[in-house]
């Protein structure tokens, strides 16, 4: 999955659908709709799925980000990146 999609979909499971949730359950409770209750359920039920793939797809990129990070360092590279972690090494293996 493509960084952009990724962001797009944590944008729209962590921010959009709770607001749009909390939207209809108060308008829905103002003006009295019957399918208030059924809607918030499903629409609840949803994020929380598509929260937990994208919490599953996270977690398995930055496994695998770490078998990257490591195979590199024990193959010798001298500028290994992980996020914001850098580990600089001298050519005897030393740590900067």
């Amino acid at each position: 999955m493509k960084n952009k999609t990724y962001d797009f979909l944590k944008l729209c499971v962590q921010i959009i659908a709770p607001a749009v949730i909390t939207c209809i359950g108060a308008i829905g409770e103002a003006v009295h709709w019957e399918g208030t209750a059924l809607c918030l359920t499903v629409l609840g039920a949803v994020t929380a799925c598509a929260g937990t793939i994208l919490k599953g797809i996270h977690d398995t990129y930055m496994e695998d980000k770490v078998v990257l990070t490591t195979r590199a360092i024990l193959e010798g590279a001298h500028d290994t990146h992980m996020g914001d972690i850098a580990l600089l090494t001298t050519d005897s293996g030393e740590e900067k």
